[in-house]
């Protein structure tokens, strides 16, 4: 089957539909998640470019993070779970302003910051392991 669909059969979008992007392995824009078109935020966005609408979001640019041992690992990870935590208490707070009703996604978070807190947990646990390690390691050699 072609990647390309002129026809509108088939996999993805029709050439030419500008409403649907085509995902997947059909994706010719596979390394851009975000544009300025696309945006549900660009009407209160500072950076929202109206002479170019097609550029990629200032913000999917992220840095790559060094991850390279435990600790930085475990930094990360913290940094995580407190934004997921932020998340989680904003919820809270609109299903209580909403009369109580419970939000679905919402009790998915809170799984999902117990995960990550085991987790931590466990990388805390292996951390400690691994100073042990090295502290016998010196007194042997």
């Amino acid at each position: 089957m072609s990647e390309e669909n002129t026809t509108g059969k088939g996999p993805g979008a029709p050439l030419g539909n500008t409403n649907a992007f085509k995902h997947g392995k059909y994706s010719k824009r596979r390394d851009l998640i975000l544009t300025c078109r696309t945006c549900a935020a660009k009407s209160q966005c500072d950076k929202f470019d109206k002479s170019n609408p097609n550029v990629p979001c200032v913000f999917e640019k992220v840095e790559k993070i060094d991850l390279s041992d435990i600790g930085k690992l475990t930094d990360f990870l913290r940094h995580l779970i407190e934004l997921d935590y932020l998340r989680y208490r904003r919820g809270c707070n609109f299903e209580v302003l909403s009369g109580g009703l419970l939000d679905g996604d919402l009790i998915k978070l809170g799984q999902h910051i117990q995960k990550e807190n085991y987790t931590l947990g466990q990388l805390t646990e292996l951390s400690e392991l691994e100073k042990r390690v090295k502290s016998l390691e010196l007194k042997i050699g």
